[in-house]
């Protein structure tokens, strides 16, 4: 009888850890997910300017993605754990596994590209400054033109590492002219007055002296930080999660072993194994 009992407490504490891990593990899911939404309407039309590789919009991606697989995997593990069907534990326990290793994986890499994001975005913006302003009759059917007024104009910043980028741009050879939304908008009255502002060499105390790079590249590491954060909490919470299921699936072998495969592991069953015992 005191055997039984002790399997019945060991059951429901292999439950109750498990219970509390995968809660944990499922609310970081959900707060992945409001992430993901987050960083796709943060300012994602200055997505054009970095490459694909680290934009915001792959950020938001991952943070959509991994936050949707999250809520699906603990979702089969509450199923698993309350019904205590094995399939579904071992199911999970394959799920959580491949989660924690790409998390992990994830998360290294932001930390690990941190440098490299850095010189890209200044490259990248270097090389977009001349396919944003290729001609005067350019149609800018990418957007690339309004996305640097755009930037510029909300940033406070000019070119890539300061003015002086815009003055190799093809849209004016041999002039040191900067694009207007590079007019500092603190010396000017309103927006007609600063119509040709950038046209003006000699009054370039008036544009904007940071460049644009540093700024945007703060933007996309505040999101990068955020996915490689969770990225990590979410690899604790799995390796946690796939402790306290993998102590319930090992539970449910010692049964069968004890029951000769027999044996299934759901509620109540607890009360049948003390019928068992007694009448032994």
């Amino acid at each position: 009888m005191n055997c039984v009992r002790s399997e019945d407490g060991l059951r429901k504490f292999n439950k109750g850890i498990f219970f509390g891990s995968n809660t944990f593990l499922w609310t970081l899911g959900w707060c992945f997910l409001i992430i993901g939404m987050w960083i796709y309407t943060d300012r994602n039309e200055y997505a054009i300017l970095a490459r694909s590789s680290f934009n915001p919009l792959s950020n938001a991606g991952i943070s959509l993605a991994g936050g949707l697989t999250i809520i699906i995997i603990g979702f089969i593990g509450f199923l698993g754990a309350w019904f205590e069907n094995k399939l579904l534990i071992i199911l999970y326990l394959s799920f959580v596994g491949f989660l924690c290793v790409v998390e992990l994986v994830t998360g290294t890499l932001g930390v690990v590209w941190r440098d490299r994001i850095t010189e890209n975005v200044k490259m990248d913006l270097l090389n977009s400054i001349n396919r944003s302003y290729a001609s005067r009759n350019h149609a800018d059917p990418y957007g690339l033109k309004f996305t640097w007024d755009h930037l510029q104009s909300s940033l406070r910043c000019c070119g890539s590492r300061g003015y002086a980028d815009w003055f190799n741009s093809r849209y004016w050879p041999r002039n040191e002219f900067v694009p207007d939304s590079c007019c500092d908008v603190s010396f000017f009255k309103d927006n007609q007055s600063m119509q040709n502002c950038g046209q003006n060499y000699d009054h370039r105390m008036m544009w904007y002296q940071q460049g644009c790079y540093e700024l945007f590249t703060d933007w996309l590491l505040r999101h990068t930080n955020f996915v490689v954060t969770f990225s990590f909490i979410v690899t604790v919470a799995g390796v946690l999660a796939f402790i306290a299921a993998f102590r319930i699936c090992a539970f449910i072998r010692r049964k069968e072993k004890k029951y000769g495969g027999n044996y299934r592991y759901r509620r109540g069953q607890h009360d049948n194994d003390s019928l068992t015992e007694q009448s032994r």
